[in-house]
Order: structure tokens, then C-alpha cells, then sequence
């Protein structure tokens, strides 16, 4: 196609360059696992003590988010090991003290009223205590298990600094990533979108399909295929 106009012609893509578009897929999934939404794994949590509201324990520890179950007036139920490692603490040791513990004393409420079941999850960006006296920047996400008695509220907890650690190296993994893309240029790269279009596409691309980065980004894969 193309060849009477001058212009290159335009081949479907052969296997050896589908595979190309592998580790990049791969890249993409991996850094979608890393940055999984923490409102997603408390309602998932949430959802599974509502119907066992006795597992409390058994459903935490099998949970690989730090999280902290605690009552109405404040009182842990349970920590798991995610949770004691990020604040420092042994095994159990967090198990009957309160949640103001977690926190340096400036910020503590030692006389707040009893908390209300809510519908909504609730997230604050918040210090925490260690065990050690150190402090660290917490993102702190709850919510409340529905029609529990007495009442069960769940948090996850996330050390920010963590967060924008692997920020950081996402962002220069992806960087690394497009410069290696661009300069190869005897082989056909590209990456598609979790929709199958087209997000990125180099040289070797360019010169062994024909189609411009113009042309080609933003359309679907099924172009490489013919009708059949």
C-alpha cells in the first residue's frame, strides 16, 4: 500500500515485533500493581468483616496493606504485621492500646467523643509516631464496617515518604524507558494503552511499517491485523 504514491509502504507487523510491545505492557501493569489505590483494599477488607465480623484478625493478617482495626472509642482490635513493622512495634504489642499511640502527642484527642459509623472512607495526610519517638508522614484512610455491633472501623496506612520514593523511581524508570525506546532504531518498539491503542511509537517502528508517530498513535492495534 502506498508504493504508487511514493509513499512507504505500510506492512502489518510480523511476530518478532508484536513481541516487542511485551515488556512494555508489562511495565505498565507493574506500576498500575505499585500504586493500587489504598480506598480499594480497605473496601475489600471492609466488605469481608461485614460478613464475618469474628475474623477480624484472620482477615488482616492475610491482607499485604498495613492495616488497623479499632473501635469506636479508639481502641485497636487488631494491627497486622504490616502495620507493628511500619510503626516499629512487636507482634501483638499494638493489640489494646489506642490509636493515639500512632501519633506524636501534639496531635493526640485523649477526650474526643466516641466515633460515629460512617458511609463515606475518610483519608488525611497526617505525622505518625514510632515506637522509637521518630515521626513520619502518614497517609491515613478508614472507613466503617456497616451494621457492626459494637462498632468496627478499619485504616490503612501508608508511609508517604515510601509513596513518593516510588514516585520518584517511576518517573525516572519511565524516562530511562523513553530514551531507550527512541534510540533503537533497528527494531520496531511501541507500547499500547490498556484500551489497545497505539501511546508510543519509535523509529524502527517508523521505518519498518511505514505509518508517522502522527499517523499512528491514538489508533487502535487491530490495524496491524488484516480483515481476516
Amino acid at each position: 500500500k502506498g508504493e504508487a504514491d511514493g509513499a512507504p509502504p505500510r506492512f502489518l507487523l510480523r511476530t518478532p515485533v508484536l513481541l516487542a510491545v511485551v515488556p512494555a505492557l508489562l511495565f505498565s501493569v507493574n506500576c498500575a500493581n505499585i500504586f493500587q489505590m489504598p480506598e480499594e483494599s480497605l473496601l475489600r477488607v471492609i466488605s469481608l468483616i461485614e460478613q464475618r465480623p469474628h475474623a477480624i484478625d484472620e482477615i488482616l493478617n492475610t491482607t499485604p496493606e498495613a492495616m488497623i482495626a479499632f473501635d469506636a472509642n479508639r481502641c485497636i482490635l487488631h494491627a497486622n504485621h504490616e502495620a507493628e513493622i511500619l510503626f516499629g512495634y512487636e507482634r501483638r504489642a499494638l493489640d489494646g492500646t489506642t490509636t493515639d499511640v500512632l501519633l506524636p502527642e501534639r496531635l493526640r484527642q485523649p477526650h474526643a467523643p466516641p466515633m460515629k459509623p460512617v458511609a463515606d472512607v475518610m483519608q488525611v495526610d497526617l505525622k505518625g509516631l514510632r515506637r522509637d519517638g521518630s515521626e513520619l508522614a502518614v497517609k491515613w484512610v478508614f472507613g466503617s464496617v456497616a451494621n457492626a455491633e459494637p462498632s468496627i472501623f478499619v485504616m490503612t496506612v501508608r508511609d508517604r515518604a515510601a509513596i513518593d520514593r516510588a514516585i520518584e523511581a517511576l518517573r525516572e524508570s519511565e524516562e530511562r524507558f523513553r530514551l531507550l525506546v527512541e534510540g533503537v532504531q533497528g527494531y520496531a518498539i511501541f507500547m499500547l494503552d490498556p484500551s489497545g491503542r497505539v501511546s508510543s511509537w519509535n523509529k524502527g517502528a517508523e521505518r519498518s511499517n511505514g505509518w508517522r508517530a502522527n499517523e499512528i498513535l491514538g489508533q487502535s492495534y487491530e490495524v496491524f491485523f488484516t480483515p481476516e
